[in-house]
């Protein structure tokens, strides 16, 4: 397992970083177990449809950990301390659907190393989660 390292000088505002996933129903079953979280929204296709929902969704907190992981190993990296996650869940994910997290330097306070990041999660050009993120990058 490689950790990137990204220096905070080398960031810059505007600066992206885009990483696709797809979970299937073995991961999704795994995040249950590690959770705790049996909802059956997340695993019962014909109770999601009776809800309402087309599939069974992705719990949100299992989308955060892979926006954790990108923050942790590939970008900043190494150095990165979360301090802040603010998100608005507008949309369901679902099992098996594609979808980008996307990342963009909204602010970098270098006295601090501080890098703000507004976030979006998309698909098929839907915004399916929106906020932003906070870390630090001390070198």
């Amino acid at each position: 397992m490689i950790i990137k390292k990204k220096k905070f000088e080398d960031l810059k505002i505007g600066q992206q970083f885009i990483k696709v996933y797809k979970i299937d129903e073995e991961e999704l079953n795994s995040f249950s177990d590690l959770s705790g979280d049996f909802n059956k929204l997340h695993c019962e296709k014909e109770f999601a449809i009776r809800k309402g929902f087309k599939n069974i969704v992705v719990h949100g907190a299992f989308v955060i950990s892979k926006i954790s992981s990108i923050l942790g190993m590939e970008f900043p990296g190494e150095d990165c301390i979360l301090l802040s996650i603010n998100i608005k869940f507008a949309q369901p994910i679902y099992i098996n659907e594609k979808f980008y997290i996307k990342l963009n330097i909204k602010k970098l306070s270098s006295s601090v190393s501080m890098i703000i990041f507004d976030l979006k999660v998309t698909s098929q050009d839907k915004v399916k989660y929106y906020g932003e993120i906070s870390v630090l990058n001390r070198q």
